[in-house]
């Protein structure tokens, strides 16, 4: 299984458009939605969401969007999964929140 992070303001503009789909930003700016891999959750949460106290975790069924999803190398020489499109909704299985703990940092799995 895939994750993507998100704001709850992001997924909250999407559930409000009543669309089918999920975009990111990245979409547009980089051509894919940036995923992780279960044992890459809590680094991207720190990394890349300093700023908030709370994310939305989608937890995507690979095999539902198998014709777009893309495992790439990153900088760091690490391998993350990559939408090139996007997201049905209904390639998302759970729906989780993440909340910063007393450490200040994100955790997961």
């Amino acid at each position: 299984m895939i994750y993507h992070l998100t704001t709850h303001t992001a997924w909250q503009k999407t559930l409000d458009s009543g669309k089918e789909f999920y975009t990111a930003a990245s979409l547009d700016t980089e051509g894919f939605i940036h995923c992780s891999y279960r044992d890459q959750v809590a680094e991207s949460a720190n990394l890349h969401f300093e700023g908030e106290d709370e994310l939305v975790l989608l937890h995507i069924v690979e095999k539902r969007i198998k014709e777009i999803l893309k495992p790439e190398l990153s900088r760091k020489g690490d391998v993350f999964p990559h939408v090139y499109g996007a997201l049905p909704l209904e390639a998302i299985e759970e729906v989780y929140v993440l909340v910063r703990e007393k450490d200040g940092k994100f955790h997961w799995g």
